[in-house]
Formats: structure tokens, C-alpha cells, sequence
């Protein structure tokens, strides 16, 4: 229970940690809309090993997600009404790997997303009160990348989840999210997958 090692980050937004990875090293990505950090820890030691900014967006910092995988960290980042930007970093360095939109009109501001392992997971409500749910894997690449999006009922049949749903993620190595009601005990448990040749689609439904 020591304390090996601790920093303190800077005060105000500009310290708020945005997301935290912990593997062979300690990856932080912190800050606000107008100055996001990416830094590399020594998990034994702490010592700082590598820091970089991220470019400035137009878009709330709030609304974008991170994912890492080996060396690559992604930003993925839900643009309503339009589309979804996926960009991949060199960790270590800062440089940038790839960078691509995938469509996705059917994204409102009030869409509700997650990322489960490498799987942006979305509830969006649409203008005629329908709920839809989709799924990204944002390491497909540009040519393979699609957002599909289904309406809900069509997984939970007729027992609705409600007006207003939230999701959240399933901790763990497999992708998963939980679907709850805003108000109530009813919950939706979906697996997400990608079987040889076929979209993704949301599988193990208890």
C-alpha cells in the first residue's frame, strides 16, 4: 500500500486526465480543448518519458475517446450530424499514423458512445423517436471502416429499454456494452463482434 511514486499535473482543467493507460508504460492523455498532453511514465520509477501536444480541435474534448494498441493510440472523436474522426498516433513520438472520417449522419449531439476495446459502441435517438444503436472498430482502416447503425428494437424485441437509455462499457478483454434505462431496473447486455466476412454486428444477447 507505499506510495511508489506520484505527479501532480497542472491545476484546473489543464491537469484533468482524459484517458490512462497502463501497460509496459503509463500513458496519459490530459488537458483541455486548448492544450491536450500525451505523456509516457515509467511504471517503476515514474519518470517522465516522452511528452507531446495534440493538435487543437474545434470539437468539445468531452465528446472524444482514446484507445490504445501497442504502439498506436487512437483519438476517436463523434462529430454530430456527420461523420466520425478517427486519428492514429505514433505514442512514443507524436507523429501521426493515419487519419480518416467515416460517415455517420445518424449521430445527434445527445447520442450517448463508448468505447469497448477497440469498438465505438452509440445510442442515438432520431428525430421521429426512433433509438438506434451502431458500432465502429476504429482500427479498421479507411477502406474497411463502416458505422452501421440498426434500430434497437430490432436486438431486444418488444421489451423496450425506454425513452432514454444509457450505455456503458463491459470491463474486460472482450467488447461489450450494457444498455440501462435511465430510470428502473431494466438492462440489455450486447456482445460485439466481427465474424469472417460480415459486418459487425452485436452478438450474445441475454
Amino acid at each position: 500500500g507505499d506510495i511508489l511514486w506520484r505527479h501532480v499535473l497542472e491545476k484546473g482543467s489543464e491537469g484533468v486526465i482524459r484517458f490512462l493507460s497502463v501497460d509496459t508504460d503509463v500513458v496519459t492523455v490530459s488537458g483541455n480543448k486548448d492544450t491536450l498532453l500525451v505523456r509516457g511514465w515509467d511504471p517503476s520509477g515514474g519518470i517522465l518519458q516522452w511528452e507531446w501536444p495534440l493538435p487543437k480541435t474545434d470539437h468539445r474534448v468531452e465528446d472524444t475517446h482514446w484507445y490504445m494498441s501497442g504502439s498506436k493510440l487512437y483519438q476517436v472523436t463523434p462529430v454530430a450530424l456527420s461523420h466520425v474522426e478517427v486519428t492514429a498516433y505514433n505514442v512514443g513520438t507524436g507523429g501521426k499514423i493515419s487519419a480518416h472520417s467515416v460517415p455517420a449522419k445518424w449521430i445527434a449531439d445527445t447520442s450517448k458512445c463508448i468505447l469497448t476495446t477497440s469498438y465505438l459502441a452509440c445510442v442515438s435517438t432520431t428525430i421521429d423517436g426512433k433509438t438506434l444503436f451502431g458500432v465502429l472498430d476504429v482500427m479498421d482502416s479507411e477502406e474497411e471502416a463502416q458505422f452501421w447503425s440498426k434500430p434497437l428494437s430490432e436486438f431486444i424485441g418488444k421489451t423496450p429499454l425506454g425513452p432514454t437509455v444509457s450505455v456503458e462499457p463491459v470491463p474486460g478483454p472482450v467488447p461489450a456494452v450494457i444498455m440501462r434505462e435511465a430510470a428502473g431496473n431494466n438492462a440489455r447486455y450486447f456482445g460485439v463482434s466481427e465474424p469472417q466476412g460480415s459486418s459487425t454486428v452485436p452478438q450474445g444477447l441475454v
